[in-house]
């Protein structure tokens, strides 16, 4: 998690100065075209204006009377040195005093001699960092020599840097603000993460009544602790429906098993004789055995709808046969309960693509299920159509219905929303797995104690 901060607060240093390196940059490149940039185009104004005040009132005197004529015109208070130089660069005069021996040979004199303006930043002979601005001074249409005004830099230097260095300061000072900043930055993201963290832990040993660190902002993080609580919260329901599955299966598997070591124990010890109590010994133990073989079916249907290892055998049959023979097949049942069961067949050509043994469970597992739960003197109906491309199978009953709060949950495996009710919660799990792999849907519509409609859609053809 350290590594975690550092890294982040790296990131926030290195984005801050990023930007404090441009900024500064910016500032320098603007402060040095301010202070050095004004001086040259003050120098130049200056030489064009002196030049051009030259070439328009003494436009063919010679160098030397031009030269005259310019520093009887020049302000007496003028800071910069002023020359006037010939073609071979030596001074002709400068306004400090006269050199005959003076040579120049600064680039912007050959610029200058060929007609244009020049600016130059250097260093003189004497090692003194300098500006110089170079204009020609023309005799009618002929470039004679060169007016030049040069100013000494080292006092805006010293301003300069002064500057730079108060610039520095500030984005030193800008730098350190920046690493607090990062480190809290960094602790608000980092210190939530090391909470779950802690969490996320306490969960891996087992402790799911944990709940994560009440976070103020509706972030990921938030997002992420919220998640931890609905995953503990899953496992929890989910190690409660595993806890209630193993309690009622083992109940399942009790009472058949006791009632077959019973009736075995007794028909062993009895006398074999009397056959009337044998044969109806022996069938509640088939029954019992029957029992046992569907609650192992359903553990092994399951078991393999989970590992996908479920292959369709898949052909063409009648969806109004295989609904008259589940009919058939619980009719014992039906009327033991005396409850009517009517199938309404709207659907005339009832051929569909399907594996006809996994429809069969499909409607073997709704009817017994709508058989169960309609009271003695009950309807159910039963009705087939066509929708699109689809066959649409509706299984209605007036029982005792399904309260909206295990509507929800009804379809989720080990789900029983009477616990004490027999059967293993897998029933309706399977069967939606059956219905998903045949690429149909499974819709269940209730009523508490007004009745349940169960809806099954299956395509006419199947996709791959």
């Amino acid at each position: 998690m350290n590594s975690i901060k550092r890294r982040l607060t790296s990131q926030y240093l290195a984005v801050i100065l990023l930007i404090i390196l441009l900024l500064e940059g910016l500032f320098i490149f603007t402060l040095i075209n301010y202070y050095y940039g004004g001086i040259e185009e003050a120098l130049a104004n200056k030489a064009t204006v002196t030049s051009g005040f030259v070439h328009r009132y003494a436009p063919s005197h010679a160098l030397q009377n031009q030269a005259f004529y310019i520093f009887e015109n020049i302000d007496k208070n003028e800071l910069a040195l002023v020359e006037v130089v010939d073609p071979l660069g030596r001074v002709i005069l400068d306004n400090s005093s006269f050199y005959p021996d003076k040579r120049v040979a600064s680039p912007e004199l050959k610029v200058a001699l060929n007609g244009e303006l020049a600016k130059w930043r250097g260093t003189s002979d004497i090692g003194e960092r300098i500006v110089a601005v170079a204009t020609p001074i023309w005799q009618d249409d002929k470039v004679v020599g060169v007016l030049r005004y040069t100013s000494s830099l080292e006092e805006v230097d010293k301003l300069v840097i002064k500057i730079l260095l108060f610039a520095c300061l500030i984005g030193i000072g800008v730098l350190l603000l920046g690493l607090l900043v990062s480190t809290y930055l960094s602790k608000s993201i980092v210190n939530p993460i090391r909470d779950l963290t802690l969490v996320a832990a306490e969960m891996a040993e087992g402790n799911f009544n944990i709940t994560s660190p009440v976070l103020p902002n509706n972030d990921e993080i938030k997002k992420l602790a919220d998640t931890l609580d609905y995953m503990a919260a899953e496992i929890v329901k989910t190690d409660k429906m595993k806890n209630d599955f193993i309690s009622s299966i083992s109940h399942e598997l009790r009472t058949p098993l006791t009632s077959i070591k019973g009736w075995t124990e007794t028909i062993l010890a009895g006398n074999l004789e009397d056959k009337a109590e044998s044969i109806m010994g022996l069938n509640i133990v088939n029954r019992e055995t029957d029992r046992l073989t569907l609650l192992v079916e359903e553990l092994l249907d399951f078991s393999r709808y989970q590992s996908t290892a479920i292959i369709l055998e898949t052909q063409y049959m009648d969806i109004n046969e295989l609904i008259e023979q589940t009919i058939a097949q619980l009719k014992i049942k039906a009327k033991s309960k005396n409850i009517t069961v009517s199938f309404a067949n709207s659907f005339n050509n009832g051929e569909i693509y399907a594996d006809y043994n996994r429809i069969l469970q499909v409607m073997l597992n709704v009817l017994d299920n709508a058989i169960k739960f309609t009271k003695p003197g009950g309807l159910i109906t039963i009705t087939t159509g066509q929708v699109g491309d689809c066959v649409e199978v509706v299984v209605t009953d007036n029982g005792i219905g399904i309260r909206e709060v295990d509507l929800v949950k009804i379809k989720q495996k080990f789900y029983k929303a009477d616990i004490k009710s027999s059967g293993s919660g897998l029933g309706l799990a399977i069967v939606e797995e059956i219905i998903k792999l045949h690429q149909g849907s499974l819709l269940i519509k209730s009523n508490y104690n007004e009745g349940t409609t169960v809806v099954i859609i299956l395509p006419n053809k199947l996709s791959f």
